[in-house]
């Protein structure tokens, strides 16, 4: 339910800060992350990959044709090769 709250709106760009990191790597982080951060806002399922790959699937329908038609997703530093793979498979141009 990423996008229900938008409705049929559109956008030129759309930002999102989701959680990306393997939950096999959250234990690895510094304890100052560990104890202080929530960890449901930074783990995600699949890899870290569960939520970004979910916003790109679903970002087209929100994305402006006539706009911009711009998403920026903070991801980790290993998992660009993978987002750009599924962003190109959506249509984008990274």
């Amino acid at each position: 339910d990423l996008y229900s709250a938008l409705g049929e709106r559109q956008f030129d760009l759309i930002v999102a800060n989701p959680p990306y990191i393997d939950k096999d790597v959250w234990y690895t982080l510094a304890p100052r992350v560990r104890n202080f951060e929530d960890t449901q806002a930074l783990v995600a399922e699949n890899q870290g990959y569960a939520l970004i790959e979910k916003i790109i699937d679903q970002a087209p329908h929100y994305l402006d044709p006539d706009g911009l038609r711009m998403l920026v997703i903070e991801i980790g530093a290993a998992q660009g090769k993978r987002v750009v793979d599924s962003a190109t498979a959506q249509g984008a141009h990274a």
